[in-house]
C-alpha cells in the first residue's frame, strides 16, 4: 500500500486535469477561484498523505525501481530525509497558493501559470524522491524549465520579465550542464547512477574524484546563486511575481542545496561495512574547507549587499544569498567532520526548513505592501504600524525568525550552526577560527538589515496613509508564522522526530549524536547571552549606519559580478559565432568543398581498384 507514494506525481497531474475539465466544460470559467481553491485542497490532501507515511518511513525506507527506462532504469527511494523535504515543499506551495487566491496577477494567463505551478511542484517532489543521480537530474532540470514559465508570467504587462527569464534559464542550463558532467563522470567510472557511486569512486585517491565534486559544487552553486554567481538572483527576482519569488527562495533553491548535500556528504553516509569511510574522508576534507569559505563568502557578501539596498525585492533576494550561505557552510562542516558531523548535517537540514518558512512569509508580506503602496523603495513607505497594527504584529514573526531571536525558528538552526563551528574548531584545526567571527558579524548584519526593513516600512513616518485590506496574503503569512512559532518554542520536536532519526540512519558515530544533539539545550543562559551579544552588535551597527548614512552607499561598477562574469560570457557566446561566420565563411566553404572533393575522389579510386 505504501508504494502508492511512487505514483503520487501522476495522480496529482490527473487530479489537476479533472479540475481543468470541470472548470472548462461545466463551469465555463465563470468562477476562476474554483481552480485556486481546488489546488489548495489538492495540496492539503497531499500534505496529509505525506504526514500519514511518517510511521512507516521512520522504520524503513521504501524503494521502487522502473526497470529498463532509458536503458538503465530509474530508481526511486522514499526515506525520512526525502519525506521531510517533500512535506516542507508542500507547506510552502500551500502558503503561496493561499496568497495567490486573491493576489494573483495577469489573470488572462492564469491557466498556464497554474499548470506550470503544478509541474514545478511535481518535479520538486520528484527530485526528493529520486533514488539515483539520473532520476534526480531529470526531475531537477524539468523543475527548472517549469519554473521558467512562472518567472515570465507577467511578460505582457512587464516585457522586462522575458529578459530576466532569459538570464534564469541560461544560468539554470549552465549549472545543469556542470551537474550533468559530474553525473556522467560518476557513471563512466563506477558504472552506476546510484548516489553510492560517488562513495565507491572515493575509495581510491584520484584527481578525477576532485573534479567530480567540484563540478557538482559549481553546478549547484550556480543554481543556488552562491558567490560569485549571486548577481543573477536579484536580477531575475526583480521582474518576477511575488509568489514566484516566495516559491523560488523558499523551496526551489532548497532542491539545489539538497543535491549539494547528497553529493558532498554521501561519500560516507552509508551503512557500516559498505565502504572504508576513512579513505573517503581524507579526500573530501580539503574540498570541504573550500566549500566552507564559499559558504562564508556568500553569507558576508549577501548581507553586505542587503544592508546598502533600498529596493525591497532586491534586499530580500540578497538575504536569500546570505541565508543559503549558512546552509552551504553547514553542509561543508558536515563533510569536513565526517562521522563526527551529525550536528552540522542537522544544522543544514534545520536551516533549510527555517529559511523556507520565514523567507516565503517575507516575500508574501513584501508583495502585500508593494501592491498597496506601488512603491519598491522601503525608505518611501513607512507608517504601516500606526494604521495596520494587526499586519505589523503578524509581520514581526517572520522578521524575528530571520533575525534569530530566541523563541523563533531562526534561533534554533543558527544555534546548531554556531555549535557546529565550535565542533569544527575542536576536532579540526585552529586555522578555521575565522568561521566564528564571520558567523557573528553576518548574524549581527542580518539583524541590522531587518531592523532597517521593519523600522522604515512599519515604524517610520509615512508620506501617505496606505489602505491595506485583509486578504488571503495575511492568511498565508499566519499559516507560515504558526510553524515559525511552533519550531521556535519546541526546538527539539524536529530534532527528535526527524533529524536525529535521519543521522542515526547514516554512518555517524552514535557518541556524537548523543553528545551534541540528544542532550542539546537551547533555552540556556549561555545561548541567551550569545544572542544578546549579536543583537547588541546589531544595534551598534544600525546606529552607526544611520549616523554616517551608510545604508545609502552604492558599490562601484567594477565590483558588480554580473558585469565581470555574466556579461562578458554573454557577449562572447552571442558574438563569437557571428564573428567566425563573417570572417571565415569563404574559407570554411572552401574547406568543405575541398573535403567533399577529396572524399569523392578516394571513393572513386577505391571503386576502380575493386573493378580491377
Amino acid at each position: 500500500m505504501e508504494n502508492l507514494i511512487f505514483v503520487l506525481i501522476p495522480a496529482i497531474l490527473i487530479f489537476y486535469g479533472l479540475i481543468e475539465i470541470i472548470q472548462t466544460f461545466v463551469m465555463r470559467y465563470k468562477h476562476p477561484r474554483f481552480r485556486r481553491a481546488s489546488l489548495i485542497m489538492l495540496l492539503f490532501l497531499v500534505l496529509l498523505g505525506l504526514i500519514s507515511l511518517y510511521p512507516t518511513i521512520v522504520k524503513q525506507a521504501l524503494d521502487y525501481e522502473i526497470a529498463g527506462l532509458f536503458g538503465v532504469g530509474i530508481y526511486l527511494r522514499l526515506d525520512l530525509l526525502s519525506l521531510s523535504m517533500m512535506i516542507l515543499t508542500t507547506i510552502i506551495f500551500i502558503a503561496v497558493q493561499i496568497d495567490q487566491y486573491q493576489n494573483i496577477t495577469c489573470i488572462d494567463q492564469e491557466r498556464s501559470f497554474t499548470i506550470f505551478t503544478i509541474m514545478a511542484y511535481s518535479f520538486a517532489l520528484g527530485s526528493f524522491l529520486a533514488g539515483d543521480l539520473l532520476a534526480f537530474f531529470l526531475s531537477f532540470e524539468l523543475m527548472t524549465f517549469s519554473t521558467y514559465g512562472l518567472f515570465v508570467h507577467e511578460r505582457q504587462k512587464n516585457p522586462a520579465a522575458l529578459e530576466s527569464g532569459y538570464m534564469y534559464i541560461v544560468m539554470g542550463i549552465i549549472g545543469g550542464l556542470f551537474v550533468l558532467s559530474g553525473i556522467m563522470l560518476v557513471y563512466a567510472l563506477s558504472g552506476s547512477f546510484h548516489w553510492y557511486g560517488i562513495a565507491q569512486l572515493f575509495q581510491a585517491p584520484s584527481l578525477v574524484n576532485v573534479m567530480i565534486i567540484l563540478l557538482f559544487i559549481l553546478g549547484f552553486g550556480i543554481k543556488m546563486a552562491m558567490v560569485p554567481f549571486q548577481f543573477w538572483l536579484p536580477y531575475v527576482y526583480k521582474n518576477a511575481p511575488w509568489g514566484v519569488n516566495a516559491l523560488s527562495s523558499g523551496i526551489l533553491s532548497k532542491v539545489s542545496a539538497y543535491g549539494l548535500l547528497k553529493t558532498v556528504t554521501m561519500i560516507y553516509a552509508f551503512e557500516e561495512g559498505t565502504f572504508d569511510i576513512s579513505l573517503s574522508l581524507n579526500q573530501i576534507k580539503p574540498i570541504a574547507i573550500v566549500l566552507m569559505v564559499i559558504g562564508l563568502l556568500s553569507m558576508v557578501v549577501g548581507v553586505l549587499l542587503a544592508l546598502i539596498e533600498e529596493d525591497i525585492k532586491r534586499l530580500l533576494s540578497y538575504h536569500s544569498v546570505s541565508q543559503m550561505g549558512y546552509i552551504v557552510l553547514a553542509i561543508a562542516m558536515a563533510a569536513y567532520l565526517g562521522v563526527k558531523g551529525p550536528l552540522a548535517l542537522s544544522a543544514a537540514l534545520y536551516h533549510m526548513v527555517n529559511h523556507a518558512l520565514f523567507k516565503s512569509a517575507l516575500f508574501i508580506l513584501a508583495g502585500i505592501i508593494v501592491r498597496a503602496s506601488n512603491e519598491h523603495n522601503l525608505y518611501r513607505i513607512g507608517g504601516i504600524f500606526k494604521d495596520h497594527k494587526g499586519l505589523a504584529l503578524l509581520s514581526l514573526i517572520p522578521v524575528l525568525g530571520i533575525m534569530g531571536l530566541m523563541g523563533f525558528n531562526g534561533f534554533v538552526s543558527k544555534t546548531l550552526i554556531h555549535h557546529s563551528i565550535a565542533e569544527v574548531n575542536t576536532y579540526g584545526t585552529s586555522s578555521l577560527v575565522f568561521l566564528e567571527w564571520g558567523y557573528i558579524i553576518v548574524s549581527a548584519g542580518t539583524v541590522t538589515s531587518f531592523m532597517k526593513f521593519y523600522g522604515f516600512i512599519f515604524l517610520a513616518k509615512g508620506k501617505e496613509t496606505l489602505r491595506l485590506k485583509f486578504n488571503s496574503g495575511w492568511l498565508a503569512i499566519a499559516f507560515l508564522s504558526s510553524f515559525i512559532l511552533f519550531i521556535g518554542l519546541n526546538p527539539h520536536f524536529l530534532l527528535d522526530y526527524v533529524f536525529i532519526p535521519i543521522v542515526r540512519s547514516f554512518y555517524y558515530d552514535p557518541y556524537f549524536i548523543d553528545k551534541y544533539l540528544v542532550t542539546l539545550r537551547f533555552f540556556t543562559f549561555e545561548e541567551l547571552f550569545g544572542m544578546t551579544k549579536i543583537f547588541g552588535l546589531a544595534i551598534l551597527m544600525f546606529t552607526v549606519g544611520l549616523y554616517l548614512n551608510l545604508f545609502h552607499l552604492h558599490l562601484p561598477k567594477w565590483m558588480n559580478s554580473q558585469a565581470v562574469i555574466y556579461r562578458p560570457i554573454q557577449w562572447v557566446s552571442t558574438r563569437f559565432p557571428s564573428f567566425v561566420v563573417s570572417t571565415q565563411e569563404k574559407r570554411l566553404i572552401s574547406m568543405d568543398v575541398l573535403m567533399f572533393v577529396g572524399l569523392l575522389t578516394v571513393i572513386l579510386v577505391l571503386m576502380l581498384v575493386s573493378l580491377i
